[in-house]
């Protein structure tokens, strides 16, 4: 055996054709030796064995067929690999083993090689074998020719590739699924809306959707396999594809690749054909980045339409408001005049029809007010800026307060007005005692209203909490019940009888009158407040209305410190005091000097802030009564001028104003003000604020300004000081008012010159031109001693690399730019140092 092994490794090495022609070879010496009949030894021992050698080194197993193309051997191979005997052979043709299948054309074309004696390679055909499975079968043959030239037959092999086919036909079909994963995988990344991109860990562009290369179509020629990211983001900001990478081209590229390479979020970014692009860029586990692009462009459009309407809900708001503000201004000026001078008509000899006819002017005026405060409430409502308080207040004595201003009202149309209060032991509640009694006053109001004959009722009742409706409770829960026998509602109307503008019917608001905003503020505040209101009714048989509010417990201190709401107490000033009315209105002025004097006060009157200002430095007062809108120098800028003068910080210095948006009272409050009183006020509740603010004890001199310090209430500390006043005189007693009063007269000009330079930098974008604006203002106003001016230019020139900022430093800069142009002014018409 190891004489052979040699020769038989050679052979299992051989090619198949190789094999088949020394097959041949051997063959053909066989077939010579048979015909010749000469030496045997021809075909010796040696050629035997590597015959047999060469069979046992074949893929599959050896046949010979005669010159009748019949089977004449087959090697016993054939049976181990198809099951068949190889004597099954022996005596058949090709075309007998074929059966059916021998009139395909692929076997007509074999056969016919067979009969023409032509070699064949592979000549491959599917045949089922004994266990009923396909097998797949290739065979090779070559012709045996004698010496002579004579054909002999074929000698050839046979091989079973079924396993070898099975391989390839799984390859097949694992291709044929990867192509169809790719395609699916593909077809998906094209329906991504929006860019759609892979870079490998070597950040080089691998495959992308064509919605990507839509989006950065100037860079579709470089957009192909192995481009780096790099490349690309260069070959888009030198092509100006990014605006924001216009001259900048380089920062920006670094920028990109380094947010690339992170991926760790998205940006925006706008092209310079105008779209809006988001980008986001994510990493693989196989560290390759992937990117999609999303066209935010109608989104960005959305946003600046929001923005805009944003804005333009803002001015319309504003806008409402100012106009708010100065129709209460507008209409309670006159209306105060119109209700004072009726007030101090009632206290002199009328006969019973002029009694009569006054008491309807002060009716009528009293529910003009009350029409005025509903329609102001509400807008403040739905502006959001009605804040409530919390303070401790009795809650009986609200309720006698109220039901005694109604009962003149019911006892004139004969109805019977019943109250009860079942708080047991708790009188006393933190809550917003003011918003409780507008409440109360309006859902009585509307009662009475509607109620002809029978009675009205008005019930107060603590709720256990296990029975409390509310969802955000507090330590106590109390049912305010409103309940008449008057016309009623209809069914279909409840559901709308709190919306705005809103009554049972038009037939009732011609009847009756009114806004029909009442019942909607009652809701308003309601819910507010973290209560629920609901109303049962029907026609022809009255209405009832429940609320239920929330209210804190009090503490021992506050039950102790909480003043006395008995009528009997006296609030009047024990007076006489010095009191400055500065009022511009002749017949307001009028009204409060007679209220005043009735108190008897001495009262002097200033038509402006300018002599106001010019009265105090004369002869300082005890009060201040300060109305807000004046010519020359207003209400705000007198009072902040001042509380510049050190014999003023005292000083009781109460404002006057038709104007009831809280706001604006704090903004005057932060002027200076030490209390805000809205107009029309009645005499009673004039005396009450000056009784709060006025000296204890009556004396002829005036109170030094610590002591007035301690009287007044305490505010808080602001830069209000305008201009340095003493500096100012200083310079005008040493150059001469007629030197320094041209520089004053004219500083506003130049001022009004460089703001308008300020605000046109910003409009340009230009920070260069804002800040030298601001520089500007800062050293000519500061020259001039104005102290606040320069404080604010100065803070401009700090924020002027945003100028975002300094736009919205510039609303109360401007403030501060008009109200040193009147401190100039004033100084000059008032004389100083002249």
């Amino acid at each position: 055996m190891t004489e052979d092994a040699g020769p038989l490794k050679r052979r299992q090495k051989m090619s198949k054709a190789q094999l088949i022609e020394e097959l041949a070879t051997l063959d053909q010496k066989l077939t010579h030796a048979q015909s010749t009949a000469s030496d045997i030894d021809d075909f010796d021992l040696e050629d035997a064995r590597r015959f047999e050698m060469f069979s046992k080194a074949s893929p599959g197993w050896f046949w010979e067929m005669d010159e009748n193309l019949r089977f004449t051997y087959v090697s016993p191979r054939v049976e181990e690999m198809l099951g068949i005997p190889a004597e099954f052979h022996i005596g058949k043709t090709r075309a007998e083993l074929a059966g059916e299948a021998a009139d395909t054309p692929e076997w007509q074309k074999h056969l016919a090689d067979l009969e023409a004696h032509r070699p064949f390679r592979d000549f491959c055909y599917f045949r089922k074998g004994h266990d009923g499975r396909l097998q797949f079968l290739a065979i090779t043959g070559n012709p045996v020719f004698d010496s002579a030239g004579r054909f002999r037959g074929y000698a050839g092999i046979s091989e079973d590739r079924t396993e070898q086919e099975g391989v390839k036909e799984n390859l097949r079909i694992t291709r044929d699924s990867y192509r169809e994963t790719e395609d699916r995988l593909q077809n998906a990344i094209e329906a991504i809306d929006g860019g759609f991109v892979i870079y490998d860990s070597d950040d080089r562009f691998v495959m992308s959707n064509t919605a990507y290369k839509d989006v950065f179509r100037e860079l579709k020629p470089i957009l192909v396999p192995g481009t780096p990211f790099e490349e690309i983001a260069r070959q888009g900001a030198e092509q100006g594809i990014f605006d924001q990478a216009r001259g900048r081209e380089e920062e920006w590229v670094a920028s990109r690749l380094k947010m690339f390479r992170e991926a760790s979020s998205g940006d925006e970014m706008q092209l310079s054909d105008g779209r809006w692009i988001r980008f986001e860029d994510r990493k693989t586990a196989s560290s390759e980045t992937v990117g999609i692009q999303t066209d935010i462009t109608d989104v960005k459009i959305t946003q600046v339409d929001l923005e805009n309407a944003r804005v333009a809900a803002e001015q319309a708001n504003l806008a409402k408001t100012r106009f708010l503000a100065t129709m209460s201004h507008e209409i309670r000026t006159p209306l105060n005049g119109v209700l004072g001078m009726a007030q101090m008509l009632s206290r002199t000899d009328l006969g019973d029809e002029q009694r009569k006819l006054l008491d309807t002017i002060l009716s009528s005026g009293a529910a003009l007010l009350v029409i005025i405060n509903d329609v102001l409430d509400m807008s403040k409502i739905e502006a959001g800026g009605l804040e409530l308080e919390s303070a401790a207040f009795n809650f009986p004595n609200l309720v006698t307060g109220i039901k005694t201003s109604f009962l003149g009202l019911t006892d004139d149309k004969g109805l019977k007005l019943i109250t009860m209060v079942n708080l047991k032991k708790t009188q006393i509640l933190r809550g917003d005692s003011v918003r409780v009694r507008q409440i109360i006053w309006n859902l009585l109001s509307n009662a009475i209203k509607f109620t002809d004959q029978g009675s009205v009722h008005l019930e107060i009742r603590e709720i256990p909490q296990k029975d409390s409706p509310l969802v955000d409770r507090k330590d106590h829960t109390i049912r305010i019940t409103v309940k008449d026998t008057g016309l009623g509602i209809s069914t279909d109307r409840l559901p709308a009888i709190f919306d705005a503008f809103t009554q049972e019917d038009n037939s009732i608001t011609r009847k009756f009158g009114g806004t029909g905003l009442g019942l909607s503020i009652v809701k308003q505040l309601t819910d507010l407040m973290g209560g629920t209101i609901s109303v049962e009714s029907a026609v022809t048989q009255g209405a009832r209305f429940d609320v239920y509010l929330p209210f804190e417990k009090t503490t021992r201190k506050e039950v102790d410190n909480l003043p006395s709401m008995d009528a009997s107490v006296d609030t009047t000033v024990s007076g006489p005091w010095h009191i400055l009315v500065v009022e511009d209105n002749e017949v307001n002025a009028m009204i409060a000097e007679s209220f005043l004097q009735k108190s008897g006060h001495r009262v002097e009157i200033a038509k402006n802030g300018r002599l106001a200002i010019e009265s105090v430095r004369k002869q300082l007062p005890d009060l201040v009564l300060m109305d807000i809108h004046m010519p020359e120098v207003d209400g705000v800028l007198a009072t902040r001028m001042l509380r510049s003068m050190d014999t003023c910080a005292g000083l009781p210095i109460i404002g006057l104003t038709a104007e009831a948006f809280a706001e604006r009272h704090a903004g005057f409050i932060a002027a200076g003000m030490d209390y805000v009183l809205t107009k029309p006020f009645t005499e009673e509740q004039l005396d009450a604020v000056i009784s709060r603010f006025a000296p204890i004890s009556g004396r002829d001199e005036n109170p030094d300004a610590g002591e007035r310090a301690a009287l007044s209430v305490k505010v808080e500390e602001t830069s209000a000081v305008i201009g340095d006043e003493a500096r100012l005189i200083q310079m005008i007693d040493s150059l001469g008012l007629d030197k320094v009063g041209p520089l004053l007269e004219y500083a506003p000009v130049g001022l009004r010159a460089r703001c308008k330079a300020l605000h046109d930098g910003l409009d340009s974008d230009d920070a260069d031109a804002v800040y030298a604006a601001a520089h500007a203002i800062k050293g000519t106003s500061g020259s001039l001693y104005a102290r606040r001016l320069p404080e604010a230019a100065a803070g401009i020139e700090e924020a002027v690399s945003d100028l975002n900022t300094v736009r919205d430093m510039m609303v109360d800069f401007d403030v501060i730019v008009e109200d040193t142009i009147k401190w100039w002014q004033f100084m000059v018409h008032s004389g100083q140092g002249g």
